[in-house]
């Protein structure tokens, strides 16, 4: 059985969003170099086990809980899970850590969005972006096959959303028993490493259904195309070579439309790659930081 705890110094403390929201935020690490994470859609902490561990001596990692989820509030009223809300929680995170030297941003899935998002507002902040696994616009276009199916995963979601006070006690219990993450693995949803998989997926129990399904539905309206152009730091775009909630081919043209940006793709990986395959992954970002971020004074 896989060790699941966080093997790497952890310090969980509390920021204020914009709008009054206390927003739950962990530190990892105290290195010279600075990498924002991002969260993606109802990540927990326990998903960047792997990324704490592998880069916490070299690097000081802020990632915090996405609002609606695990320790951060739930907003109230009709556009607290704006993806724009997502943005200005980040901001409001990098005020109190007080970074005044260039960073590291994006991240996994919904990380992607809000990376880029972050670069479009301060571009001179930026030192690079890792782009892992994700799309840049209107995620269900291209998630689960063609763009025609988006407006039926659509409806989907929103009757999901609206069923969520009854289906959440049933859902909680099927995370919480292990069985998603026994069937992703029976499926081939997910498709490797199954003893990390389970208890990452088991923490989705903490999630409430109908905010996780709302977060999906603002973030498919939003569209990152207009920033890609203007991207001149280092960038890395990874695609897992199975992933079909955000396949490869968007993640090519991620990596097409951003000037002088690496490309890798992690054969066998899902939309899980992190999870799955974290060597790959950790490899690929290895390769990143030390080669193009900070090749002066990465640590070999």
């Amino acid at each position: 059985m896989a060790n699941n705890r966080i093997e790497a110094p952890v310090e969980s403390f509390t920021v204020r969003s914009p709008d009054g929201l206390s927003i739950r935020v962990h530190r990892a690490g105290a290195g010279p170099h600075r990498w924002l994470i991002p969260p993606g859609m109802g990540t927990p902490l326990l998903c960047w086990k792997h990324v704490f561990e592998t880069f916490h001596d070299r690097m000081t990692l802020v990632t915090w809980d996405q609002r609606g989820t695990y320790g951060s509030d739930s907003p109230r009223g009709r556009g607290g899970l704006a993806f724009e809300r997502h943005v200005d929680d980040a901001l409001a995170i990098l005020d109190a850590v007080g970074w005044d030297e260039p960073f590291v941003t994006g991240s996994w899935s919904m990380g992607v969005q809000i990376g880029l998002s972050l670069y479009e507002r301060m571009p001179d902040r930026i030192a690079g972006l890792a782009l892992i696994n994700g799309a840049f616009e209107h995620v269900l276009r291209t998630a689960y096959g063609p763009p025609a199916t988006a407006p039926l995963l659509r409806f989907a979601l929103r009757s999901t959303v609206a069923a969520s006070p009854v289906l959440a006690p049933v859902a909680r219990r099927f995370f919480r028993s292990g069985l998603a993450g026994e069937l992703m693995d029976r499926l081939h949803v997910s498709n490797n490493n199954k003893d990390f998989v389970v208890p990452v997926t088991q923490e989705l129990s903490r999630v409430d259904l109908g905010n996780y399904f709302r977060i999906l539905l603002e973030l498919d309206k939003h569209s990152a195309r207009s920033v890609l152009a203007k991207v001149r730091v280092p960038t890395l775009v990874t695609a897992g070579s199975r992933d079909v909630a955000t396949p490869p081919a968007a993640a090519r043209e991620l990596h097409r439309l951003i000037a002088g940006s690496d490309y890798v793709e992690i054969e066998g990986g899902t939309h899980y790659t992190p999870l799955e395959f974290p060597e790959a992954l950790n490899a690929a970002l290895e390769r990143f930081f030390s080669e193009r971020v900070f090749p002066r004074t990465w640590a070999r």
